[in-house]
């Protein structure tokens, strides 16, 4: 971690800042062409998934986190975006409660779920 933190902490803060997770991000992703980089809300899901001191950058302490997030996406992107592909179909890229409640019912082996879970 002390060496990636030193290879993309290009400016010495300390931290990695939002373009320098991003440069992270795409030299780790060997699922896609090199220098494909993470989408915004790609980015944003890793950042805020690891930044648990809250200030929009990563320290040494929260860098695991976020490469062990993106290694699990990158690894999971395919079926991820085929559930978005079946259960968003209003085609907004979230999923609403009602387009949710049959995707946690698959997951529940067709048990229905209620409302509060």
């Amino acid at each position: 971690l002390k060496a990636l933190m030193k290879t993309y902490d290009s400016n010495k803060s300390g931290k990695l800042e939002r373009d320098q997770v991003k440069q992270l991000l795409t030299d780790l992703d060997s699922e896609t062409p090199p220098g494909t980089a993470p989408n915004d809300t790609e980015l944003d899901f890793v950042i805020k998934v690891a930044d648990v001191s809250g200030d929009g950058a990563l320290h040494h302490n929260e860098l695991m986190a976020a490469i062990r997030c993106w290694l699990t996406y990158i690894q999971l992107r395919v079926e991820i975006e085929e559930k978005f592909e079946k259960y968003d179909v209003s085609k907004t890229g979230t999923l609403s409660k009602e387009e949710l409640k049959p995707y946690l019912v698959e997951l529940n082996d067709g048990q229905s779920v209620t409302d509060e879970e």
